[in-house]
């Protein structure tokens, strides 16, 4: 009985490396940017740098979309067409002004204009230097979701609220790898919680296993 405490006291610790694990912040995340007929317009890559969070764009042809268009990340979770409003504001947690050229701004998400000439691209890379994947205020995968969308419009970065650069013509929900686009994501995550719980408890069953088993068996004669 010994090695089954010792067994128990294993699994344990293996449950309890793999919530640790799970808990990890995330460095990458997706979006899928589609139009208000559904369609694809461009896939958008997240990666996690040191000072900022690079936002690579995938458009799936090369010129479904050409010229000079306002871009940012939104601090809501959803994305219905066909005019996408529950998209929300703008990402917005230190609460700023809008415009890159705004002395009381700008807004964690703010982005430079996307430039795709006048034949469009296959891809291109914004910053955003506010933002993060990490946990935290400005995360954009913080319990309250995001999302990034484009705009008709180039953005005067000073009109407030959303520096007048037009409606949105396309629109994706920010997630992690794995995962899909969740509406009314808890604040919590409870599952890497619970497994170490889970795992405490184990480890306390296999210690008390091993530390009785041998007394009860020299009591009973064995």
């Amino acid at each position: 009985m010994t090695r089954f405490g010792a067994l128990v006291t294993a699994v344990a610790l293996l449950m309890m490396w793999c919530g640790s694990a799970w808990a990890q912040p995330q460095t990458g995340a997706t979006a899928d940017l589609r139009d208000r007929n559904n369609t694809t317009v461009a896939s958008a890559e997240f990666a996690e740098e040191p000072d900022q969070v690079l936002i690579t764009l995938t458009f799936p042809r090369q010129s479904p979309l050409t010229g000079t268009h306002a871009i940012r990340i939104l601090a809501g979770n959803r994305c219905t067409p066909p005019d996408f409003s529950d998209a929300g504001a703008i990402f917005n947690p230190f609460g700023k002004e809008h415009g890159l050229r705004n002395q009381a701004g700008p807004m964690a998400g703010d982005l430079p204009d996307i430039v795709l000439g006048d034949t469009g691209l296959v891809r291109y890379t914004v910053a955003a230097p506010l933002a993060t994947l990490r946990p935290g205020p400005a995360s954009l995968l913080g319990p309250g979701g995001t999302s990034i969308a484009i705009d008709t419009g180039q953005d005067d970065n000073t009109s407030q609220p959303a520096g007048n650069s037009g409606s949105i013509i396309a629109c994706g929900v920010i997630y992690a790898p794995g995962t899909a686009p969740v509406v009314n994501t808890p604040s919590v995550n409870f599952t890497p919680i619970l497994i170490g719980i889970i795992g405490a408890l184990l480890i306390l069953a296999g210690l008390a296993l091993r530390w009785t088993w041998p007394r009860r068996l020299k009591r009973s004669g064995i």
